[in-house]
């Protein structure tokens, strides 16, 4: 982290004494020095940390082949439960009931080392019974060093009523969102998180860790 930071500034800072380059004989120098800067740019990545098994986490639970939905949402409310066990916060991001709705269950667990609690946790369940309902992803949620953007011209917003029984309806300013990343087509879902704004920043959270794993291979965190 501190080794990335550093040439994050020191590229910065040399950047702006070659814009300052204005002399008739510094073109030569200036181009040169840019060039340089160009290659230092492309070994960023290699300095960039990896720490995302100390990260809060979201976990999918796509469900298996023949599966109901309603069951994957089963399996998260069950690692919910674990979560709560374990002292961890935790946030249904779904029902996954409703047409507009994600086909898996996506369920929120903060606290540091979220993701290697999970990977923990998966492995031990695996050992002690029977696998678990449906496929499981670990997604890392994206932080500030990730530089995961999302320009508002990049992301089409959409929100739909919520209802809960017998199809009684929520009031309107808790409405369910879903944002669509058009360059990737990526979609992140939430509801139920009190009002549309908070829907409206975990479906936001949500589309950045996806945006994460897409950049990054387009796979999740396999478990270590």
């Amino acid at each position: 982290m501190v080794a990335y930071l550093a040439e994050l500034d020191g590229i910065g800072e040399e950047l702006t004494l070659v814009e300052g380059l204005h002399a008739p004989g510094d073109a030569a120098l200036a181009v040169a020095w840019a060039d340089e800067l160009a290659v230092r740019v492309a070994g960023l990545p290699e300095l960039r940390p990896r720490d995302h098994e100390e990260r809060e986490a979201f976990l999918v639970v796509h469900p298996a082949a023949g599966d109901r939905v309603a069951d994957a949402m089963g399996a998260a409310l069950l690692w919910a439960r674990s979560a709560e066990e374990a002292g961890r916060p935790s946030a249904l991001y779904g029902t996954g009931t409703s047409w507009y709705g994600p086909a898996a269950a996506v369920l929120w667990i903060g606290g540091a080392g979220a993701v290697a609690w999970l990977h923990d946790e998966d492995a031990a369940r695996r050992t002690a019974g029977p696998a678990p309902v449906g496929r499981l992803e670990v997604l890392p949620v994206a932080v500030g060093h990730d530089h995961v953007r999302l320009p508002p011209q990049d992301v089409r917003t959409e929100d739909f009523p919520q209802s809960r029984g017998c199809g009684a309806r929520l009031p309107d300013w808790d409405r369910a969102v879903r944002l669509t990343h058009l360059p990737t087509a990526l979609t992140a879902f939430a509801e139920g998180q009190g009002s549309k704004t908070r829907n409206a920043a975990a479906a936001g959270t949500l589309l950045r860790a996806l945006l994460l794993r897409h950049d990054e291979g387009g796979r999740a965190i396999p478990p270590p």
